[in-house]
């Protein structure tokens, strides 16, 4: 697949350009089902760093990210 090569290109190609416009971001939500404060950053490359006070927190925080990543 010589075609793909460009595209799958760590430093040009579609991985260079699906995090160029997100940058950090802050965004406060008050969601049902948590019962203390979590925190979540986002570094430069999108990957979220979950901050929980209790582990039924923490889940609740990685599953809402995980959905926010895949739809």
């Amino acid at each position: 697949m010589p075609g793909l090569g460009s595209l799958l290109d760590p430093t040009t190609g579609l991985w260079s350009v699906s995090f160029a416009d997100r940058g950090l971001q802050t965004q406060t939500l008050r969601l049902p089902g948590l019962t203390a404060a979590v925190t979540v950053v986002r570094d430069v490359m999108g990957v979220p760093h979950i901050y929980a006070s209790n582990a039924s927190d923490g889940w609740f925080a990685l599953g809402f990210v995980h959905a926010q990543d895949r739809l």
